[in-house]
């Protein structure tokens, strides 16, 4: 894993451990979420 991706690995964990299991966020939710670590993508 990338040193970028790895610093927010905690926040993928707690928002699969934590809004998923509690059914705030469906699974559907999950694919619409990207981490993206160079700016040019981003702005893309």
């Amino acid at each position: 894993m990338e040193r970028e991706k790895a610093y927010w690995h905690g926040l993928s964990n707690w928002i699969e451990d934590t809004l998923l299991k509690e059914k705030r966020i469906s699974p559907e939710d999950l694919e619409i979420i990207q981490v993206i670590d160079d700016s040019h993508k981003i702005i893309k």
